[in-house]
Formats: C-alpha cells, sequence, structure tokens
C-alpha cells in the first residue's frame, strides 16, 4: 500500500463534508496484467 500524501485526509474530510460519499479509499483496478491504485473513489447522487 502507498503512503497517503500531505494532503489525503484533508481532501477526503473536505468531500464527506460536501455531500460526498468516499466509496474506496484506496480504489484498486486492474486492466490485463496492469494494476492500478488510485487515492479515493467518492460519489455524490444528483437529482435533476
Amino acid at each position: 500500500m502507498s503512503r497517503k500524501d500531505l494532503f489525503h485526509n484533508h481532501v477526503k474530510h473536505i468531500l464527506e463534508h460536501e455531500g460526498w460519499t468516499i466509496s474506496d479509499d484506496p480504489l484498486y483496478l486492474t486492466f490485463g496484467n496492469v494494476n492500478v491504485q488510485i487515492d479515493l473513489a467518492a460519489e455524490q447522487i444528483l437529482a435533476a
């Protein structure tokens, strides 16, 4: 697992405060033989 940078927890807190849901921390993706790790996965429900 990679070390989180200086702003990780701050950004995560702000996103949650703004109504975002953190779905993965970190998000792991695999494409064939390549593994990718993304800092955060967040989602926000939008209503029309």
